[in-house]
Order: structure tokens, then C-alpha cells, then sequence
């Protein structure tokens, strides 16, 4: 058994390698969210706030994508609305509207073409303004529906990854943390160990007995233990402390075993 100060306590987290693994998925999925998050809102904008306009294409540029394709680059200018000035940018075309711009000027199709400053090319585009942010694509751009396909379908995919993440590993994390810091400690005992088998996985719980201040019957509960604790240790008979809830006696941990140590 480990003597422990009373509450309310300084503790620490254990660093451990599944804790890392857990924050490093967090901000994945969370960073994930974001980017689809943004990108979804972007493309509603550019559906239902943007209006389109003509964009004079100043050279056309084909050449192999390196996944046995071709992309197909236009660049052009355009004014993305009422008082902002013009922008130069460039987009992969759909390759019908490639080859007609590549036609207008009766040079037949070759990799690259410019279009004479007094001659540009004629795009169609699709722009919104919003604040300080501005945003064009063509209307007939190389992936059609991509932009709006890839966030719609994985945005609620990881953002109901991060929401089951952020509960287990931070939401969980402050309620263990809670019971280190305010839990009250008494002397607890093992009383068996045994491996609960759940589809695949196979974890060691320690079963262990122990009675709170002023309550006239043990509490029965059982402690997950990593693998490394479970030859040797955590055997029947072993004296451990038991932190629980002073408003719940039933909520408790291991503390040798437990996520926090005090400081």
C-alpha cells in the first residue's frame, strides 16, 4: 500500500506510449475536422453565394501528371467581384473546355500555348467574396464534383472521431484525474486476477475489494492492469490504495495502478 497526502493533491500523468498514441490521433482527426470542415463550408459559399464571370485566359499548358494522365493547366485573370482587384490564378480544366480554348486560336493542340494580351482566351468562372476572403474556380474544372464529395463524406467521419477521442482521452482523463486529486484513500485488497476476452482483445483486470470511511460492507470492483503489472504483481492478497469518489464510493481506482502519480 502507498501512503498518500491528503487531498486536495498535485498529481502528474504517467507519459506512456498508448497516451501519445491517443494525442497524436486526437490532433489527426481534429486537424483532420478542421481542414474538411473549412473546405465544406468554402464549397457551399462557392455553390450558393458565388456568381460567374468571365476570366481571360492568358496560356494554356498540358502536360503528363505522372499517374498516367495528363493535367491540363489553364492560367487566367479575373475580377472576383464589385471593387476588388483582379486575380491571377490558375486550375486544371475539364479537357472538352482544354481543347476548345486550345482550338480558338487555330495553332492545332500543342503542350503549350499563350494567348495574345490584346486576344485572351474566354473562361467561365465562379466566384464569391466574403469579407477578406475571395474565392474563383471554372465552372468546368478537371474534378467536377470532387470538391464537394470528398468533404461531405469525411467530414462526419472525423469529426465523430474526434468527439469519441476527445471523450475517452480528455473528458475521461479529468474524471480520473479528479479521483487522484480529491479521492479519498483507504487500504484496499486483490482478491483474484483474470483476462476478459472481447472479440480479439484480451485485457488483465485485477479484482479487489475495499470499504470506505464509515460504510459497513466492502465494495467489490475491478481495475484494468497493463500488461507489463500483470506477472507478479497485482496477486491475491496484495494490500493496494484505493482512491474513490466521496460522493460516489463506487467510482474508485487502483492508485499504484491508476494514469496519475502525485507530484
Amino acid at each position: 500500500m502507498t501512503t498518500l497526502p491528503p487531498p486536495p493533491r498535485r498529481v502528474r500523468r504517467k507519459v506512456t506510449v498508448g497516451w501519445i498514441v491517443g494525442w497524436v490521433s486526437y490532433l489527426a482527426c481534429w486537424l483532420g475536422a478542421l481542414g474538411l470542415g473549412l473546405a465544406l463550408a468554402n464549397e457551399l459559399a462557392y455553390r450558393f453565394l458565388g456568381h460567374d464571370v468571365t476570366a481571360a485566359v492568358t496560356s494554356l499548358h498540358e502536360h503528363p501528371d505522372g499517374d498516367g494522365g495528363f493535367a491540363r493547366v489553364a492560367r487566367y485573370t479575373y475580377t472576383p467581384g464589385p471593387g476588388r482587384a483582379p486575380r491571377a490564378d490558375h486550375a486544371r480544366l475539364d479537357g472538352r473546355v482544354f481543347r476548345e480554348l486550345q482550338l480558338s486560336l487555330g495553332k492545332g493542340m500543342p503542350d503549350d500555348i499563350s494567348f495574345p494580351p490584346d486576344k485572351p482566351g474566354a473562361l467561365a468562372v465562379r466566384a464569391y467574396t466574403l469579407g477578406p476572403i475571395a474565392y474563383g474556380r471554372p465552372v468546368e474544372h478537371q474534378f467536377h464534383d470532387f470538391f464537394i464529395i470528398v468533404p461531405a463524406g469525411f467530414f462526419p467521419i472525423f469529426a465523430l472521431l474526434t468527439f469519441v477521442i476527445h471523450r475517452g482521452l480528455i473528458v475521461r482523463g479529468r474524471e480520473r484525474r479528479r479521483i487522484f486529486v480529491h479521492g479519498v484513500a483507504v487500504p484496499g485488497t486483490i482478491v483474484g486476477q483474470r483476462e476478459d476476452h472481447s472479440g480479439d482483445q484480451s485485457v488483465v483486470l485485477a479484482d479487489y475489494t475495499y470499504t470506505p470511511a464509515n460504510a459497513a460492507e466492502p465494495i467489490s470492483a475491478a481495475h484494468w492492469i497493463r500488461t507489463r503489472f500483470a506477472s507478479g504483481h497485482a496477486t491475491p492478497g496484495q494490500t493496494v490504495t484505493v482512491l474513490y469518489d466521496p460522493a460516489d464510493p463506487t467510482d474508485c481506482t487502483i492508485y499504484e495502478y491508476g494514469e496519475f502519480r502525485v507530484a
